[in-house]
C-alpha cells in the first residue's frame, strides 16, 4: 500500500504539523510506502490544521472526486477553539469536512481526540493516535556523553508558535535567567 500526503511541505523548521508530516513521509519513503504521485497512491493523508486553507480544501475535494474509492485520512490537531481561545468556526468546519470527505482520523494526542469529539461530535469509521516525535536523525545518543548527576543538565526549549496560550508565560518568566543558570 502506498500513501500520498495532501500537503504543501515547507522545507526547514516550520510548524509542528509540517515537521510531523515530513518525518512521516521520510519513514514511509524508507519503507517504500510513499508516493509523490497522487495517481499511484492507494490512500491519502490530509492535514486539517493549523486551519483548512481553501486551496487545501479544494485539493481534498478534487482527490475525493477523482478517487472516490480510495481512503482519505485526516490528521487532526486542536481543537482550535481550546488552543487559541477563538476561531471555533474552524473546529465546526473541520467536523463538516470530516463528515463529507474523510474515512479516518489520525489524532495528535488522546487529549486532541477527546476534546474534538466533546466539542464538535466528530466521528469517523477509523481513528488512531500518532504522537508527534522528535526527529531521530537529530535527537539521538550517537556520539554523546552519558548524562551524569554531578553535571549540570542542559535544557533546550523551542516553540514555533506565537500563541501565548502555549506556555509563553513560562518562557517569559525564565527569560531573566543567565546562560549557565539552567
Amino acid at each position: 500500500m502506498k500513501l500520498h500526503i495532501l500537503f504543501n511541505f515547507v522545507e526547514g523548521p516550520y510548524g509542528g504539523g509540517n515537521q510531523f508530516l515530513k518525518a512521516l513521509r521520510e519513514q514511509l519513503q524508507s519503507q517504500g510506502r510513499y508516493t509523490e504521485v497522487p495517481d499511484h497512491a492507494d490512500a491519502f493523508l490530509w492535514n486539517g490544521y493549523p486551519f483548512p486553507r481553501y486551496d487545501t480544501v479544494w485539493q481534498l475535494h478534487d482527490t475525493r472526486v477523482k478517487c472516490p474509492s480510495k481512503p482519505i485520512i485526516m490528521r487532526l490537531d486542536g481543537p482550535v477553539w481550546t488552543v487559541r481561545g477563538k476561531d471555533r468556526f474552524y473546529d465546526v468546519l473541520l467536523k463538516r469536512i470530516a463528515d463529507v470527505y474523510v474515512d479516518g482520523i489520525v489524532y495528535q494526542s488522546a487529549w486532541t481526540r477527546d476534546n474534538n469529539k466533546r466539542l464538535t461530535g466528530i466521528a469517523v469509521p477509523f481513528e488512531t493516535i500518532i504522537y508527534n516525535a522528535p526527529n531521530p536523525a537529530i535527537f539521538n545518543r550517537i556520539g554523546r556523553e552519558r548524562w551524569l548527576p554531578s553535571r549540570k543538565p542542559r535544557l533546550i526549549a523551542t516553540s514555533w508558535s506565537a500563541n501565548w496560550r502555549k506556555g509563553f508565560r513560562i518562557y517569559q518568566d525564565g527569560s531573566s535567567l543567565e546562560l549557565g543558570q539552567v
